[in-house]
Formats: structure tokens, C-alpha cells, sequence
């Protein structure tokens, strides 16, 4: 009677670990937090900023110089008398430089290209974003079926307690052994609280990753009880190849941006042109002195026409062209630089995607090995209660094996939190984390 009432709680609590993580909800919690990074992170609104820096400057590059405005007078005497010389006059007039043709196409599509790579970044770190955060919730969620782990481990340990000191009062049993069973009791509470500590640390990666200040508002999440689906290295690695991932896009976005720069430093070569508008106003000279053509005496005021000046001019690049080559080999230099990272970019990627997929593929494996373990386990710990009651095991193995029985149980918690964080880690990389675009 006494086995049967020790065994079947004990049935009881193991049926209950095997079944802790059921009840999943779905990912909609998972999505609604990383929708929420994706609007209230400052990295996010970092690299928002930085993409409106690139569309300025791409707007400043494709602009004309301002046009140059002048007034003044010209060619007056010491006394500043304005009617005493024919050639005194006010002019106002206008100046624009007027750029060689092709030179703002250039800076435009270079700066368009950088706007471009910027965007890219901004996905790239969305999708970083959308890692961190599914390795804290995991995190979190493995953290809180752990505590539940735990506590149905006490559970058995209070059963072992209940166990020796049956054996004590029937004269099977020793005092050591309630009080080991005692102290090991006292020993998991330090394990709960451990957990508790840890759980807390979790909560607070999972607010930062998500970008909110207040941890208590955070709904728990959920582990899944079951395994995400498998992935495909050829498929990933091909995505890869065909450039469709932001990291990828980044380096190609940045190497054409090089090329329209290059494109600008040749012809960097022809100047831009100035053109000068000049409109000058003459006065009435006084009747006075003689005539500077004539020679006559004046003797009335007379009447000066206006005068219109109208002029066109371009520097002439004698002792630029020196600087002209080196600047046009750095242009060059820069894009082969740009060239080799996009390259770079796509064996980075992929060296990346192998990575991930052999831990995913490591983990699934150690996990059908543990799930193999945790049956051993649990018939195991059934085989040492039923001896141990009939005083034919030690209590030293039977705290062993349900030490080992727990420890399997937590292993299994951890390997399938850390899958499905490697499987979140895999769909970041491709870029394949889709957010509903009303919760963006």
C-alpha cells in the first residue's frame, strides 16, 4: 500500500513534465513584440534617420550651385561725383555656374545607390532585431518551463522525503537518510531561487531587446512543445548567391554607388561653365569739362544710354590634373574595394547560413538523443522508488536518479528553446521574418 501510494503522484508528476510545454499559443505574441521593436528600438529609429541623411544628401548632390547675385557701383571718381565720368554707372547682374552635363547625373545615381544601401541596412537590422528578440523570448520561455521543471522536481524530492521517513517509522529506513532527503529538499529551494534570479534577468534582455522601459508590462511567453520545421542549406545558400538578402544588397548598393562616383571623378576632367549677366546704369553728365570724344565743351547735361554686359567662362585645369588622376584613382581603388566586400558579403552570408544550419541540425540530434534519455529516465527513477520502498536500493541511488530524471527533463527545455532560436536566427539571415505591415 505504501508503494502504491507513493508511486502514483509520482506517475502523476512525471505525466505532467512530459506535458508542461503544451498549450502553446501561436507566434502572434513573438510577432507582436518584434513588431514593436521594429517601431520603439532606438537602433530602429537610428538607422530611419540615417536613410534621411542619404536622401539630403543624394538631394544636395543632384542640385546646382545657387546663383550669385551682384550689385555695385562701378568706376567712380575720388570726389564720387556718379555725373562727372561716362564711365560711372550702378550695375546689378547675376552669375550661375552651370555644371558639365552628366556630372549631377552621376552624383544622383551615386546618391540614389546610397540611399539604397541605407534602406538595406535598415532591413538588416530589422531582421537582427527580429533575432535578438526571438533569443530572449526563447530564453525567457525555457527560463519559465524550467521553474516548472523545477518545481515538480520538489515535488519528487518532498516524495522521497515522505519516502524515508516511512522507511524510518517501519525500521527499514535511517535518520541519515531523512535527513539527506531533507537537506536536498533545502537545496532545490536554492535551485528555485536561482531561477528565479535568472528569470528576471531574462525579462529584462527580452524589454531591452523589445525597447520598452517597463518589464512588468511583458505578457510571459510560451515555449513550444514541439520542434520548428527543418531547414534547407541549398535553398539558403542559393538566396544568397542571388543577392536577395540585405547583407548582400547592402555591398551591392554601396559598389554601385562607387561606380557612379568613379563615373563623376572622370569627368571631373571638363569644367563646369560660368555665365554672368550684367546690367549697368548711367547717369546724366553734368555740363561740365569737354566731351571725351569730341573734344567739345559740354555745356548741358546729357543723357548716357544704359549698358548690358553679358560673359561666359570656365577655368582652365593646367595644374589640376595631377589631383584629377589621383582622385579619379581613388574612385577606382574604392570601387574594386566595394566590389571585393559585396563578394565578401556573399561567402560571409553563406559561411553564416552553414554555421547556423550545422547548430540547428546539432540541436535537433541532441535533442531526439535527450527525448531517448528522458524515457530511460523516468523508468529509471519508477524502478529505484518501487526498490528503495521495498529496501532493496540505497537512497543514494534513488537521489541520483531523480537528479538525473530533472537534469534531462531541463536539457530538453534548453535544446528546444535554443532550436527555435536558431531557426528565427536562419529566417533573420535570409530575411524571411515577415511582420504584419498594420503592426509596423
Amino acid at each position: 500500500m505504501l508503494v502504491r501510494a507513493v508511486l502514483l503522484p509520482t506517475l502523476t508528476v512525471l505525466c505532467a513534465m512530459s506535458s508542461s510545454a503544451q498549450g502553446f499559443e501561436s507566434d502572434s505574441l513573438l510577432a507582436s513584440y518584434v513588431a514593436e521593436s521594429w517601431k520603439a528600438h532606438p537602433n530602429i529609429e537610428r538607422m530611419q534617420a540615417m536613410i534621411a541623411v542619404e536622401r539630403s544628401r543624394a538631394t544636395m548632390n543632384n542640385s546646382w550651385m545657387n546663383p550669385e547675385l551682384r550689385a555695385g557701383l562701378m568706376n567712380v571718381p575720388e570726389n564720387f561725383d556718379v555725373h562727372a565720368d561716362p564711365m560711372t554707372m550702378f550695375q546689378i547682374g547675376a552669375m550661375q555656374q552651370i555644371p558639365f552635363p552628366g556630372k549631377l547625373k552621376a552624383a544622383r545615381r551615386a546618391g540614389e545607390a546610397r540611399v539604397n544601401a541605407a534602406t538595406a541596412t535598415l532591413d538588416q537590422e530589422r531582421f537582427r532585431m527580429a533575432a535578438m528578440v526571438a533569443m530572449a523570448y526563447y530564453d525567457l520561455a525555457a527560463a519559465l518551463e524550467t521553474r516548472q521543471t523545477l518545481e515538480q522536481g520538489l515535488v519528487l524530492t518532498k516524495q522521497a522525503v515522505d519516502a524515508a521517513t516511512s522507511l524510518l517509522s517501519t525500521g527499514k529506513g535511517s535518520q541519515t537518510e531523512v535527513l539527506r532527503a531533507g537537506l536536498e529538499q533545502e537545496e532545490w529551494n536554492l535551485k528555485l531561487l536561482a531561477n528565479a534570479s535568472e528569470t528576471d534577468q531574462k525579462r529584462a534582455a527580452l524589454a531591452y531587446a523589445i525597447g520598452r522601459t517597463e518589464v512588468s508590462t511583458l505578457t510571459d511567453p510560451v515555449l513550444p512543445s514541439s520542434l520548428p520545421p527543418m531547414i534547407d542549406l541549398d535553398a539558403g545558400l542559393a538566396l544568397a548567391e542571388n543577392a536577395s538578402t540585405p547583407q548582400v544588397r547592402i555591398a551591392q548598393a554601396q559598389s554601385r554607388a562607387t561606380e557612379f562616383e568613379l563615373r563623376r571623378a572622370k569627368l571631373e576632367y571638363w569644367p563646369d561653365i560660368k555665365l554672368e549677366l550684367a546690367y549697368g546704369i548711367r547717369g546724366a553728365l553734368n555740363g561740365t569739362g569737354a566731351d571725351p570724344h569730341t573734344g567739345e565743351p559740354i555745356s548741358q547735361s546729357i543723357k548716357q544710354d544704359n549698358m548690358v554686359t553679358i560673359e561666359m567662362s570656365a577655368p582652365v585645369p593646367l595644374f589640376s590634373r595631377g589631383n584629377q588622376r589621383a582622385r579619379i584613382q581613388e574612385a577606382r581603388a574604392m570601387n574594386r574595394d566595394r566590389q571585393s566586400e559585396q563578394r565578401e558579403s556573399v561567402l560571409n552570408l553563406q559561411q553564416e547560413l552553414r554555421i547556423a544550419h550545422a547548430e540547428f541540425t546539432e540541436t535537433i540530434n541532441q535533442y531526439e538523443v535527450n527525448r531517448r534519455v528522458v524515457q530511460q529516465a523516468e523508468a529509471a527513477w519508477r524502478s529505484a522508488l518501487v526498490d528503495y520502498q521495498a529496501g532493496m536500493y540505497p537512497y543514494m541511488g534513488l537521489s541520483e536518479a531523480r537528479m538525473i530524471l530533472v537534469m534531462a527533463q531541463i536539457e530538453s527545455v534548453m535544446y528546444r528553446a535554443k532550436a527555435w532560436a536558431t531557426y528565427q536566427q536562419w529566417q533573420s539571415l535570409l530575411g524571411n521574418y515577415t511582420v504584419d505591415a498594420t503592426e509596423q
